[in-house]
């Protein structure tokens, strides 16, 4: 997989998501060929993951889209709160 092979290259704190993103996507350019990048989409979470997915798909020139989790809860716990 993609990730085990650059895995080891962080090992240091970001300045912040933007630097993150950009190191990220500089890393993915040279293990994801031109070919692959075309049928390729990177998925973001809001809360920091739009801003950093938006740079990493810009890198890859690949498209983007977000995903917007639901948070899961139990049936008891939907009871509990009516």
């Amino acid at each position: 997989m993609i990730f085990e092979t650059i895995a080891g290259k962080f090992h240091f704190r970001f300045k912040d998501r933007v630097t993150a993103a950009a190191i990220l996507g500089e890393s993915l350019k040279d293990k994801i060929n031109t070919e692959e990048r075309k049928t390729a989409i990177v998925l973001a979470i809001p809360r920091g993951g739009v801003i950093t997915g938006d740079i990493i798909a810009r890198k890859l020139s690949c498209r983007f889209d977000i995903i917007i989790p639901r948070k899961l809860t139990t049936k008891l716990k939907r009871i509990q709160k009516a």
